[in-house]
């Protein structure tokens, strides 16, 4: 991705927006999960916490593979939003 690009940072912006949503997601599931299957709460946060400080992979939206390299996610990001269509731009 080119930084120099007038969109950069609204594009960034509004990927940072969807991953949040998408943390916030995998956050209601997993402690959904946790608590139907009578699990530690407390085990289940601290591992939530884990995710929300580093995207450790990403899955791929053509292949459904986990992505793992961040040159790879930029290149997945920029492929999946870099019209600005899937955003609303």
């Amino acid at each position: 991705m080119d930084r120099s690009d007038p969109n950069f940072k609204s594009l960034s912006n509004e990927c940072r927006e969807t991953v949040k949503k998408d943390h916030e997601e995998f956050s209601k599931d997993r402690l959904l999960q946790a608590a139907q299957n009578k699990k530690s709460m407390k085990k289940v946060t601290r591992d939530i916490q884990e995710y929300k400080t580093f995207i450790p992979c990403l899955q791929s939206s053509t292949s459904g593979q986990r992505i793992t390299s961040q040159t790879e996610m930029e290149q997945e990001f920029q492929q999946s939003y870099g019209d600005g269509q899937a955003l609303g731009f």
